[in-house]
């Protein structure tokens, strides 16, 4: 399938965990589907570290969060979403929030919260795939541009 002149990116490979299932996808994307209904805590989120770790092979890599249509984060789940500890090698994050109730919580979550990173929140997968796109690219000319400096 192609998005406005470009490929969507195919699966490399997935990891399915009890609250969420990773995937690692073409161009350096890590995809993370939260399940329905999952409630999550700090401990589901620091359990996605390590296999976001073994899928990305530790390296920088963008983030593709899917919330589901209806769950929940705790406000502990919440703080250690925005934390570095979380965050680590990620460039950006595009979450995709299916519906208004969900793209306020993930809106007041940016704003509150202030992760160490790039958010932005969008209804549509492709546009959030493009987005992600610009900026591993701007990412990769910022690091060309150091290294040459």
């Amino acid at each position: 399938m192609s998005i406005n002149n470009i490929s969507y990116p195919k699966i490399v490979s997935s990891i399915c965990l009890d609250k969420s299932t990773l995937t690692l996808l073409e161009d350096g994307i890590l995809k993370i589907e939260i399940k329905e209904g999952a409630i999550v805590l700090a401990e589901d989120i620091m359990e996605l570290q390590q296999p976001k770790l073994e899928l990305s092979e530790n390296k920088p890599h963008c983030v593709l969060f899917i919330m589901p249509r209806f769950g929940s984060l705790t406000k502990e789940g919440r703080e250690f979403s925005a934390s570095p500890a979380a965050n680590v090698n990620a460039i950006a994050k595009a979450v995709i929030a299916p519906n208004l109730g969900m793209r306020i919580v993930a809106n007041f979550f940016i704003s509150r919260n202030k992760p160490p990173i790039p958010h932005k929140v969008f209804t549509k997968q492709e546009d959030a795939i493009l987005w992600l796109i610009e900026q591993k690219n701007e990412f990769v000319l910022k690091d060309r541009e150091a290294l040459g400096s």
